[in-house]
Order: C-alpha cells, then structure tokens, then sequence
C-alpha cells in the first residue's frame, strides 16, 4: 500500500485550516493558497458542506457558518503539516475497510480534539498565541510591545489586524498598520500581546501567504529540485513532513525533491547541513545562494 497521503483529502483538511479562523475569502483566494484551481476549490467546499461543516457564500466569499467557526476557534488550528501527518497515521492502518474511511471523514468534518489552552500552555509564548487567537475569531486589531525586529534591527509596537498562523504558532500573518501590507511576526519576539476593542479595518486586504515544506513564508514560489541519498532523505521526512508529497524515488538509494519554495534560506540550510549526501540539480539560484552563504559564513579565515 502506497504511503502517499489522499492529496484531496489533505487540500480539505487545509481548507479547514484556512478558514477556521473567522476570515472570508473569494474562490480565487482560497484557489491561491491551496494551489489549485477554482474549480477544484468549489468541489472542496461542496465536500465539506456534505461531511457536516457548512460553508456560506456571502458578498461574494466564502466563510464557515458562525455555529461552525465558533466551534472550531476553541479548538487548534490544524496546519498543514499536521494535517498531513494525521492522515498518514491514517493511511498507515494496512486494512481498507469502512472504519478506517470514516475516521478520515469524522476527522475531515470534526476537528475538535485538542484545545489551543492544552496544546500551548507549557510554552513561554502561549499567553500571547491565545491572546492572537482570540483577536483572529473576533476579527479584533492587535498591539506587539516591543517586537523585536531583525529586519530593521528595532524593538517597538507593532499594530496589526492578525489574520492567520504559520506551523507550530512561530508566526502570525498580520495585516501592518502602519506599513499597509501584509507580513509574518514571528511569536518568539513579541513580549506581549494585547487584544485592541478596535476590529478590522483591512480584511479584504487579509493574505496569507505561500509557506514551503520547509516553514519559510513569503508571496514568492521558486523552483528547486534536489538529489537525496538515505540520509538525506530520511532526515528531510522527519522534519519536513510535508516535503513527502514532493519526493520521488529514483532508484533504491536516491530520491529527488522537487518542489518550491518562499526564500533560498530554509532549504539552504538543510543543503548545507548535509552537503555530502545532497546533489543540487537545476538550481542555480539556489546554488548561488549556497555558494555566497558558505563564502560569507564557513570559509575558515586563514589569517589566523
């Protein structure tokens, strides 16, 4: 039995994921976020309509009913990867039976095992993502005191309508006040969150952006195509588990990643990391990267 993951299924449960927190998209939007088609996103929607999560169209965008997202904003927000990784476990049990496509569909159309609370609380950020979780299903404004910003190398507040989380809550898509764009701020730098009385202003501006297999954000998709050896490969399944869609075998011992990208930072890293079992294959942007990377900050300075 293949170990691939239902790609349908996976884009419904990242569907859910997208919409759980209070916003309202159009079809292009949605189609945008998902990578796929228009047509594609009304088949979704019609397929969670049918497994108990409804849907409504209004002004020309779609939002989950308000008993469905009051639901679901008490409980986690299932990203994408884990998404995947349920279904996996899913697809692991080897009999094909009915109890195992009803678990898929109970866990499609009820996502509401673990509470945010439970999930956060031991971390030192979890006062802050409950207080943005709060602020996403009431559609409410946000200050960050003193967020830390490597960017401009400044610590100051920051205003934001929050709209979105990234993997594991280590950033929140953020409509900036004061810039007038959408952006990631990564939880770990805010010292504190305060929910504001003010609600949105800018949610038809509200856009999430592309995350890759390896956690980068950003509105920019650039190709890269790698060659694993063993341990490549099984370190990039451990701690990406998205990127198992994205691999392909190409004979007992090598496998060839082929997918895209935010930024060259995140898979950077991980081809720098393991050099001696990764071949880069037409890439050469990536290459560049890599190049200039090790120049600037592992060649050894001889003068010592």
């Amino acid at each position: 039995m293949s170990s691939k993951t239902d790609p349908k299924i996976v884009q419904e449960v990242k569907l859910i994921s997208i919409l759980a927190p209070g916003g309202a998209f159009t079809a292009a939007e949605l189609a945008e976020q998902l990578g796929t088609s228009t047509t594609s996103v009304y088949r979704y929607i019609d397929c969670l309509n049918q497994g108990g999560l409804p849907v409504v169209y209004h002004n020309r965008r779609f939002s989950l009913a308000s008993e469905a997202s009051k639901d679901l904003t008490k409980v986690l927000y299932f990203t994408n990867e884990e998404a995947n990784v349920l279904y996996q476990a899913i697809d692991s049990i080897h009999d094909d039976t009915v109890f195992k496509h009803n678990i898929r569909r109970k866990l499609l159309a009820f996502i509401d095992t673990i509470s945010l609370p439970k999930c956060t609380i031991k971390t030192k950020n979890a006062v802050n993502v409950r207080a943005v979780a709060t602020a996403i299903k009431e559609h409410k404004q946000v200050i960050f005191h003193d967020y830390a910003s490597t960017n401009s190398s400044t610590v100051r507040d920051r205003y934001v309508e929050p709209f979105a989380f990234t993997t594991n809550y280590a950033e929140i898509w953020c409509y900036d006040l004061d810039d007038q764009k959408c952006k990631t701020f990564k939880t770990a730098r805010i010292t504190n969150a305060d929910v504001l009385p003010n609600s949105w202003e800018h949610g038809h501006a509200h856009r999430r952006g592309f995350v890759d297999v390896f956690r980068m954000t950003g509105y920019d998709r650039h190709r890269v195509q790698l060659r694993l050896g063993v341990m490549a490969y099984s370190l990039l399944i451990e701690e990406y588990p998205l990127a198992e869609n994205e691999v392909f075998e190409v004979d007992d011992t090598h496998w060839l990643l082929d997918t895209f990208v935010a930024n060259y930072r995140g898979v950077g890293r991980f081809v720098i990391g393991l050099a001696d079992d990764i071949e880069i294959v037409d890439s050469p942007e990536l290459e560049k990267y890599v190049d200039n990377y090790v120049k600037q900050h592992l060649v050894i300075n001889q003068s010592k």
